[in-house]
């Protein structure tokens, strides 16, 4: 019973997963993508997007704003 509960969360965990990048995937801005990818998806810090980004982590963060933003614009 608990383990067909855990698969059931399970599917619906990749399901939403599975949502969610082909979400990000029609933005536009590769910036964006990026970004809402690695934060989202891979669960990476500020200061980890950045060092892969080479941007300031500062940077970083209004990024993530102005991708939420333009995420919310077009699903939300």
């Amino acid at each position: 019973e608990l383990s067909e509960e855990i698969q059931s969360d399970i599917a619906k965990y990749r399901e939403l997963l599975s949502k969610v990048n082909k979400q990000i995937e029609g933005l536009d801005d590769i910036r964006y993508r990026t970004v809402l990818f690695m934060r989202y998806v891979n669960g990476k810090s500020f200061r980890e997007i950045a060092k892969v980004m080479n941007y300031h982590e500062i940077s970083v963060i209004k990024l993530h704003g102005k991708a939420l933003q333009k995420f919310n614009e077009k699903y939300i």
